[in-house]
């Protein structure tokens, strides 16, 4: 009795119940996602079988989903070689991809494995398998249930959510229900479980981890198109900076900077788009009278600390342009693949006495002043291990 007065007063608010098809739908979306884990589990459990005899699929496919993989996995479990391998091809384009790849498989197939092992990798494979056919047979559910035209308009908004795919936009859209009983945003978001504790105390308030109290279903689905979201992002953005190079390659073409960039580049561990941003970045070497003053343009000359006569010297400046300190950091370490250069055994004496990142600055450092004596003299970069000194030979002769 006491309860139906606080709803009637306000107090409380009414749960979200839904019947007929829409609990429905609900249900095989939940269906769907612990299907799709029990396939993941099964998956680890093929790989760490795999791993632990070491036995590589990624020799000769890109993932167990793959028709080759899963056939590969199939005759490992039953024991066969690459002979019965090609035996059981029941498509051409199988057989063709057998024939491409038989001396990775063949490394894959032999020696077979124990008994053990053989039945654990079956039993998951054949739960791998199965799982599979039955996430099939939902999704041609949820297809159907797609084509309503009831829910177009509320999928089309959430299917334009970077990360957001049919499937998920229908799982979610069911999962959340009515939208008008969240009055904000904030409460939405509080009912999926994805709001941070809070804790007071004298007046103190602090922020936590997020409750995880809501709809576990929700998160997961957020959790996923996040993932899906984030790869998205990443391969815009390869793309972005693919034309964005393209356009600098053109460009310095159309400057005729391609004998400064085949100087630069035969430093060690300077490519040609680092070498395109260094010589943009620094221009004409001759506003620089000697390597020392371009060192300290590019803020890695040390600070000075002086008091009367005495006076010692300090971490870097970092006063000067940071692109080209960035630019050279990150060309240190592939300098220093190459074993037989003067900046390798530059790092080697210095390494025996100072910190990773002390040597790594000097190094940067150094490579400054070579770019300044090759675009100042028209030289170019030639290692010679055999002498203290670098040695460089003139482009025109």
């Amino acid at each position: 009795m006491w309860i139906a007065r606080c709803l009637r007063a306000g107090f409380i608010s009414p749960s979200n119940i839904e019947l007929g098809k829409a609990t429905e739908i609900k249900e095989l979306c939940r269906l769907r996602n612990s299907i799709v884990e029990e396939i993941t589990r099964k998956k680890n459990c093929i790989h760490k079988i795999l791993d632990e005899y070491q036995r590589k699929p990624s020799t000769f496919s890109s993932s167990l989903n793959t028709h080759l993989a899963l056939h590969a996995v199939t005759v490992l479990a039953q024991g066969g070689t690459i002979e019965d391998l090609k035996e059981n091809c029941h498509t051409t384009r199988l057989k063709n991809s057998v024939m491409k790849k038989q001396k990775s498989l063949k490394i894959f197939l032999s020696p077979p494995l124990p008994s053990e092992a053989r039945l654990t990798l079956e039993l998951a494979l054949r739960g791998l398998l199965e799982r599979a056919q039955a996430c099939s047979k939902i999704d041609s559910q949820l297809a159907q249930k797609l084509k309503e035209p009831s829910i177009q308009e509320s999928l089309g908004i959430l299917s334009s959510i970077s990360g957001i795919s049919g499937v998920s936009a229908l799982h979610l859209l069911f999962e959340i229900g009515r939208i008008d009983r969240f009055p904000s945003k904030r409460q939405i978001v509080s009912w999926a479980g994805l709001c941070p504790r809070i804790y007071s105390s004298g007046g103190i308030t602090s922020r936590g981890h997020i409750t995880k109290r809501g709809n576990v279903h929700v998160r997961r689905i957020l959790f996923q198109a996040a993932r899906a979201s984030l790869r998205n992002i990443q391969k815009t953005l390869w793309q972005e900076i693919d034309r964005l190079e393209q356009e600098i390659e053109q460009l310095s073409s159309e400057l005729h900077w391609g004998h400064k960039i085949e100087q630069l580049t035969s430093i060690p561990g300077i490519g040609k788009q680092s070498a395109i941003t260094l010589y943009a970045e620094i221009g004409e070497v001759i506003k620089f009278p000697t390597p020392r003053n371009l060192v300290a343009w590019s803020g890695l000359a040390p600070s000075v600390y002086q008091s009367a006569s005495k006076y010692y010297n300090g971490r870097i400046t970092k006063q000067g342009n940071r692109h080209i300190r960035y630019i050279l950091f990150n060309c240190v370490l592939p300098s220093l693949r190459r074993k037989n250069t003067e900046l390798y055994q530059f790092y080697q004496r210095l390494r025996k006495t100072k910190p990773f990142n002390v040597v790594r600055t000097a190094i940067m450092a150094k490579i400054l002043r070579i770019i300044h004596h090759l675009l100042r003299h028209g030289d170019t970069f030639i290692a010679c291990p055999t002498r203290k000194r670098i040695r460089l030979r003139d482009v025109s002769a």
